[in-house]
C-alpha cells in the first residue's frame, strides 16, 4: 500500500539571488520565532565536569531534536537550553513560524541536558523524546537524570525513564551526550543506544526494546566487558542491504567504531573494515554520496595540520569494507567539527555536506574562540575515476550561511514543506534557522519519503530501517529511513532525493526490515509519498482478496492491468508491492489453486 500527500510549493520571504550552484540560503531564525538562547551550567562552580579538562566539557553539549510531535504532518523541534535556560518546544505553525509551548507541553524544565532523539518507542503512533542530562546545572554532575518524555498524544508529555528503565545510562559517571532510535534485532520495537564520554569507560550503553515500554540492558552485545570507547555518536544503519542494521559509535581520541551486527549480536568489525582513522571522531552523517548504490559514512573530527588528521569519509565498496577519501573529497579541513547532515542543497542529484564547528578552550583561564564558519560543501557530481568520489566546494559565504559561533548540533528538516530541506545549528548563543531558498524550476525538482508502519506489528514504528531506492532519469538513488542523528540531536526520519530535471521517479524499491518488499512505478516528482507496508497476512497471488488463489485473481489481475499502481493496494495487485504489473500474473500462475493459511 502507500499513501501519497502532495505538498505544494511555498515561500516565504524574499529569494536570495542563487549560486552557480543553485545553494541559497536565508537566516530566518527571528521571523520563524525560534528564540532559544542556550546557558549551560558550569557543573559545580566554575571547574568542569572533568578534572581532566578543565573548563572544556561545558562547551560540547548543545542539542536539539526533530519530530512531528503533534501529528500534523508538519515538523516541529526541541531544543535543549542547558540549564541555565529551560528546554523549549517549538510547535509548527505552518506559515513559516513556529510556537513556543514547552509550557504547556510540560518539557520547559531546567537541567543540564546534553543530548535528544526522538522515536515512537511505544508505537502508539505520536513521537517520543529521549534525553541524556547532566542533572543541576548548579550542583555536582548526577548520575540516573535521563529522561523518557511519552508523547500522551494530548499536547502534553510524562517522563517515563525510571519505569522504562532508562534513567540511568553509566552508573558511575554522567556523561551521557548522543543518544539514538534503532531495531538492531528486527523485531519491531525500537532499541535505545545511549553514546557516553569517559576515559574510564563504562558509560556507553544499548538498551533493547521490550516491546512492553521496558528496556533490558544488552550493552555486552557490542562492547563486551572493559569497554573504553569514548562515545559521542551512534546510529543504527544497514551498511551492507541485509536488512540487519551496523551500529556505528562515533568517538573521541580512541577512534570510531564499526561494529557489525550479524544476527545476534555486533561484531567489531573496525579494522577489517578499515574504519575507525579519525583521531578526535564527534558528528556522523550517512549517505550514498558517490550514487554507486551503497551508503557511505563522514565523521566529522578536528583539523589541525600535524596534529589532528580532520574528517574521515569512509566510501563503502561493498562485504563492509571502506576507503577512506575525505581529503580527495575537499572536505578534510571541518575546523573543530561536530554537527554534520548530508542533503542535496540543490537538488542537482547529488548529495552536499552541511557541517557546523567550533570550540572555546577555558585552559588555564583561556578563552581560545576558534572562529571556524560553517560549512556548506557542495558536490561537483564527477567521481574521480581514481578515488570514485566528487570534489567539494564550500560556498558558505556566497550561500548566505555566515554562522561564525560555538556550533554543536546540527539538524535538517523541511520545515515550511516547500519541498526543499532546512537546517538548524545549535551553538553556545542558542539555537539559528537556516531556511534553503532554492527557487523551483525545471532543474530543480525532488522526492521525499516518509514511513508510516503502523499496519505492521513487525516493523518498528516510522519505518526505521527501511531502505529505499529510486530509479528516474538513468539515475540510482539510495536512502535510508532512520533516527538520522549527527550530534546530539536527529534530523527529520525522511528520505530526500534531488531529481534535477527528473519530473517523475520510474520505479521505487521498498526494502522494509521484516523482508516484506513494496515496488511502486510512475511516480510524480515533487511531492512527499508516504509509504505503507504490504498488508500482513497477504496470500502471494490472492489478487482479489478472497482467500484462494484462482482464475477470478487472473480476472483482477488483467481488467486492472494498466491501473500501473493502486494507492489501496487493491484488486489485481497479487503481490502487495502496490502496483498491478507483469509481477502479479507471476504471482498467480505460482500459486495457481493455492489456499491461504
Amino acid at each position: 500500500m502507500l499513501r501519497i500527500a502532495i505538498i505544494g510549493v511555498a515561500t516565504c520571504g524574499v529569494i536570495a539571488p542563487a549560486l552557480a550552484s543553485g545553494a541559497s540560503f536565508s537566516d530566518q531564525t527571528e521571523a520563524a520565532g525560534l528564540i532559544a538562547p542556550f546557558g549551560f551550567g558550569y557543573l559545580g562552580g566554575p571547574g568542569s565536569q572533568y578534572p581532566e579538562f578543565p573548563g572544556d566539557l561545558p562547551h560540547m553539549n548543545c542539542g536539539g531534536a526533530v519530530g512531528d510531535f503533534n501529528t500534523d504532518g508538519w515538523p516541529d523541534l526541541f531544543v535543549l537550553g542547558g540549564g541555565m535556560e529551560p528546554d523549549r518546544m517549538f510547535i509548527n505553525q505552518k506559515d513559516g513560524t513556529f510556537a513556543e509551548r514547552g509550557e504547556a507541553w510540560g518539557v520547559r524544565l531546567f537541567h543540564a541536558g546534553s543530548g535528544a532523539a526522538v522515536g515512537d518507542y511505544d508505537k502508539d503512533g505520536d513521537e517520543d523524546i529521549y534525553i541524556t542530562s547532566w542533572g543541576d546545572p548548579l550542583g555536582p554532575p548526577s548520575v540516573g537524570r535521563n529522561i523518557l518524555y511519552r508523547n500522551n498524544g494530548d499536547g502534553t508529555f510524562t517522563d517515563v525513564a525510571q519505569a522504562a528503565g532508562v534513567r540511568t545510562a553509566s552508573p558511575v559517571y554522567p556523561t551521557g551526550h548522543t543518544p539514538c532510535w534503532g531495531d538492531y534485532d528486527r523485531d519491531g520495537n525500537l532499541d535505545l543506544a545511549v553514546a557516553g564520554w569517559r576515559p574510564e569507560g563504562g558509560t556507553n550503553r544499548l538498551f533493547r526494546g521490550n516491546g512492553d515500554g521496558t528496556f533490558s540492558d544488552s550493552t555486552d552485545l557490542v562492547f563486551g566487558s572493559g569497554e573504553s570507547n569514548l562515545g559521542f555518536t551512534p546510529r543504527f544503519t544497514d551498511m551492507d542491504g541485509d536488512r540487519w542494521p551496523e551500529l556505528l559509535w562515533v568517538s573521541d581520541f580512541s577512534g570510531s567504531r564499526y561494529f557489525m551486527n550479524d544476527t545476534q549480536s555486533f561484531f567489531n568489525a573496525t579494522a577489517t573494515a578499515g574504519t575507525g582513522r579519525d583521531t578526535n571522531g564527534m558528528g556522523s552523517a550517512i549517505g550514498d554520496i558517490n550514487r554507486d548504490g551503497m551508503l557511505d559514512w563522514l565523521v566529522t573530527s578536528i583539523y589541525r595540520p600535524f596534529i589532528d588528521r580532520g574528517n574521515t569519509l569512509y566510501i563503502n565498496r561493498g562485504d563492509h569494507e571502506f576507503d577512506e577519501r575525505a581529503r580527495e573529497a575537499g572536505v578534510v579541513d571541518g575546523g573543530w567539527g561536530w554537527g554534520v547532515v548530508m542533503m542535496d542543497v540543490n537538488h542537482d542529484g547529488w548529495l552536499d555536506i552541511v557541517q557546523t564547528n567550533g570550540w572555546i578552550n577555558g585552559e588555564a583561564g583561556a578563552q581560545d574562540h576558534r572562529v571556524d564558519p560553517t560549512r556548506v560543501w557542495i558536490s561537483d557530481g564527477q567521481p574521480n575515476p581514481a578515488t570514485g568520489v566528487p570534489f567539494f566546494t564550500d560556498v558558505a559565504p556566497q550561500a548566505g550561511v555566515n554562522h561564525t559561533g560555538i556550533g554543536k548540533g546540527l539538524v535538517r528538516f523541511d520545515y515550511d514543506l516547500d519541498g526543499d530541506q532546512d537546517f538548524v545549528i545549535f551553538d553556545s548563543d542558542g539555537a539559528t534557522l537556516y531556511r534553503n531558498d532554492l527557487q523551483a524550476g525545471p532543474l530543480t525538482n525532488w522526492i521525499r519519503f516518509l514511513c508510516d508502519t503502523s499496519s505492521a506489528p513487525d516493523l518498528a514504528a516510522q519505518g526505521f530501517g527501511t531502505r529505499i531506492t529510486a530509479r528516474a532519469g538513468g539515475v540510482t538513488y539510495v536512502g535510508s529511513v532512520e533516527c538520522n542523528v549527527s550530534y546530539l540531536g536527529n534530523s527529520e526520519a525522511s528520505v530526500h532525493f534531488g531529481l534535477r530535471s527528473s519530473t517523475s521517479i520510474d520505479e521505487v524499491l521498498v526494502e522494509w526490515a521484516n523482508g516484506t518488499n513494496s515496488r511502486l512505478t510512475r511516480i510524480p516528482a515533487n511531492q512527499t509519498v508516504v509509504l505503507e507496508p504490504p498488508l500482513a497476512g497477504l496470500c502471494p497471488g490472492d489478487a482479489d482478496g478472497s482467500g484462494v488463489v484462482d482464475i477470478s485473481d487472473l480476472v483482477a489481475v488483467l481488467t486492472n492491468w494498466l491501473n500501473r499502481y493502486d494507492a489501496s493496494s487493491g484488486p489485481g495487485d497479487a503481490d502487495a508491492d502496490g502496483s498491478v504489473d507483469f509481477r502479479d500474473i507471476k504471482a498467480v500462475l505460482q500459486h495457481w489453486q493455492d489456499a491461504c493459511a
